[in-house]
This record gives C-alpha cells, sequence and structure tokens, in this order.
C-alpha cells in the first residue's frame, strides 16, 4: 500500500540498451542515447509545467541522468528504486523476460533475481519513505518495473502493455481522498 499522497513517476529516456532491444535490470547501469537526452529535455518542459519541488531518483545512470535533467529544483537519489534484478535475462532480448515475468508466480524469485513481491514491497518503502517526509510536489525518476510496482501498490491490476511504459513519460498518480487515479500527462 502506498500513503495516499498524489505524486508523478518518469520512466528515464531512452538508454542505450533500449535502443538495441537489450534488457537492463537493476545490474546494469546503461547510460542515455542522445535521443533519451533529448526526451528528459522534453520532460522537463512538462516537470516546469506541474510544479515539481523534489526529484528522487534511481542510482542508475540512465535514471539520474533524466533527473538531471528533467527533475526541477532539488534532486535526491534514493537507492531503493534501482530497477527489478532480472537476474539470467540481463543484457537478452526484451521479448523474453515480459512473457516470463508476468507468467511466474509472485514470490518465485526470477532466476539468478529477485521476485516481484520483494521488488514491489522495497518500492513501496522507499517511496512511502519520501511520501511521508517530503511536502509539495514529488516526482520520481526509474524505470519500467518501479512503474508496475507502483501500479501494483495501489490495487491495479498489471498488463503486459504496463510493462511497455514509455521512456521519459511524465505519470501523475492522483489519489483524491479516496480513490487512485493514474493520468499520463
Amino acid at each position: 500500500m502506498l500513503k495516499e499522497k498524489s505524486f508523478y513517476f518518469a520512466r528515464h529516456g531512452e538508454s542505450e540498451h533500449n535502443a538495441r532491444g537489450i534488457c537492463a535490470g537493476g545490474r546494469t547501469d546503461s547510460p542515455l542515447t542522445s535521443r533519451g537526452e533529448s526526451e528528459a529535455y522534453l520532460l522537463r518542459d512538462k516537470v516546469l509545467e506541474v510544479g515539481i519541488e523534489r526529484t528522487i531518483c534511481s542510482p542508475l545512470l540512465r535514471a539520474k541522468r533524466t533527473a538531471e535533467i528533467a527533475g526541477g529544483p532539488s534532486i535526491f537519489v534514493e537507492e531503493d528504486l534501482k530497477e527489478i534484478d532480472i537476474g539470467i535475462f540481463e543484457d537478452q532480448k526484451e521479448p523474453k523476460i515480459i512473457d516470463y515475468v508476468m507468467d511466474l508466480p509472485w514470490e518465485v524469485p526470477i532466476r539468478e533475481g529477485e521476485s516481484k513481491a520483494a521488488f514491489t514491497q522495497k518500492i513501496g518503502e522507499a517511496v512511502n519513505k519520501w511520501l511521508s517526509k517530503e511536502e509539495g510536489t514529488l516526482l520520481f525518476v526509474a524505470h519500467g518495473f518501479v512503474y508496475v510496482a507502483l501500479l501494483t501498490l495501489i490495487g491495479r491490476k498489471v498488463t503486459r502493455e504496463d510493462l511497455k511504459v514509455k521512456n521519459a513519460s511524465l505519470i501523475h498518480f492522483h489519489h483524491d481522498g479516496t480513490s487512485w487515479y493514474v493520468v499520463p500527462s
């Protein structure tokens, strides 16, 4: 469960691994491509529009650089926002991982990686820590499976399409006091 406080999420810009169709989990530090940097600059315009006051990002280069370009006045690195450890799928072609992860039971770890349950719990604790201690409008810049974990934490059923969240897209997780809404900006 997430603390009932609205926030924004952005996936990092295109990384070198994204451009080549290769999986980069929490072990691989794939930098942004020039296209990824351009996407981050476009994201910055949206971030300025919504008035982000604090940005919290994954320590991995692709997310950290996106946050540096797009993130607003204050940027903090959160170690626990790294991408899921995808074990044997690290540096492999993408189509294999999506089906495998979606069909894997919740508590079972990805071979030589981590389970969706443990990863989602870790993400929930990290995001709740920041939502509890920070005032103002927060932006979390991280990875595709972090987005999936956030959807799970607000009670939304995750689909294969959710695993394909666009690079550098700004998404508003809005809580109106009763329900959660996920609104792309």
